[in-house]
């Protein structure tokens, strides 16, 4: 929580406002803020009493789905923000405008309307079995491949592909 709260201070600076990582690095330490609280929050409640998961439907569909969406946030402002990198790093000025920090603000504002949305499928197919919160069955291999592509997979392609162009658009400037 402190790391965070020091990135937002950090990149609240005055000399940093006008700049469209800078504003999706904050909205990242927010947002990790947020699910640190969170699930924290919910582990410790866990501790004292019974934990919820057991017992209540709503409870177990909400927290796993909940947390993800969090997650997947924080990951695509991350690669939002190796995106903006790369687009300041291009000799196009068009995709240096997409920087500007309206659109990156437009763009922070619609993550977390789009994730709920893909991940909508979890809480729809999570129930509670032998005391415990899983998923059903017939969704435990689609589940695997899903979390293995969009969680690990994908960001992971996408972050190291826009640096990766992001260091050969700075080669060729040099």
């Amino acid at each position: 929580v402190v790391g965070n709260l020091s990135s937002c201070i950090v990149f609240r600076q005055k000399q940093f406002r006008s700049n469209g990582m800078s504003l999706l690095f904050t909205a990242a330490s927010i947002f990790n803020i947020i699910v640190l609280v969170y699930g924290i929050g919910t582990s410790l409640y866990a501790l004292d009493h019974i934990n919820p998961d057991t017992y209540s439907i709503i409870f177990c569909k909400i927290r796993l789905y909940v947390r993800h969406i969090l997650l997947m946030i924080v990951r695509s402002y991350i690669i939002l923000a190796c995106v903006a990198a790369f687009a300041l790093s291009s000799s196009k000025t068009t995709f240096r405008s997409l920087c500007q920090p309206r659109y990156v603000k437009w763009a922070i504002v619609g993550v977390p309307f789009v994730w709920p949305l893909i991940a909508l499928h979890m809480p729809l197919l999570t129930i509670i079995k032998n005391n415990q919160c899983v998923n059903i069955d017939s969704y435990v291999f689609p589940f695997a491949i899903y979390f293995f592509l969009i969680v690990g997979v994908i960001p992971v392609f996408l972050m190291s592909l826009f640096i990766f162009l992001t260091i050969r658009n700075l080669r060729l400037f040099h």
